[in-house]
């Protein structure tokens, strides 16, 4: 009777361990497709806090990218450019710099990070934003 009551606990844990492991890991970033025939592409979201939220997205060498991003509320969302191979590693600061232009140089996915840039005198710790991609 022991043995089947251990038996089945392990069973139970061995059964439970995927899934309390997922919860540990980083989350895979968002990919931003484009409609068919559309060079641009909108998404948004609220981070809270120092929450983030990560974007992913595919050019082609020599391919023109513009990113936006506008916010509201009281805090004001920014964004950061990453790229496995060289720049562009790009950071906007409030109040200024909410758009960027750049020839990917590189064919390939670029990261996009959106966090929170609260301001300490605001209401809400969060910010709600709209990010505009377009690639040429």
């Amino acid at each position: 009777m022991k043995l089947k009551i251990v038996v089945a606990i392990a069973v139970l844990l061995l059964g439970c361990g995927g899934v309390l492991a997922q919860n540990g890991g980083k989350a895979e970033p968002n990919r931003i497709k484009f409609a068919k025939g559309k060079s641009a592409a909108i998404v948004s979201g609220i981070i809270r806090g120092d929450e983030q939220a990560e974007y992913v997205f595919r050019a082609r060498r020599g391919q023109n990218v513009l990113l936006k991003i506008t916010s509201v509320w009281d805090c004001c969302a920014s964004f950061r450019i990453l790229d496995n191979v060289a720049p562009p590693d790009f950071i906007t600061e409030y109040p200024a710099n909410w758009a960027y232009y750049f020839n990917a140089p590189y064919t390939g996915d670029y990261l996009i990070w959106v966090s929170n840039q609260h301001l300490k005198n605001s209401k809400s710790d969060a910010a709600k934003y709209k990010l505009i991609l377009t690639v040429k």
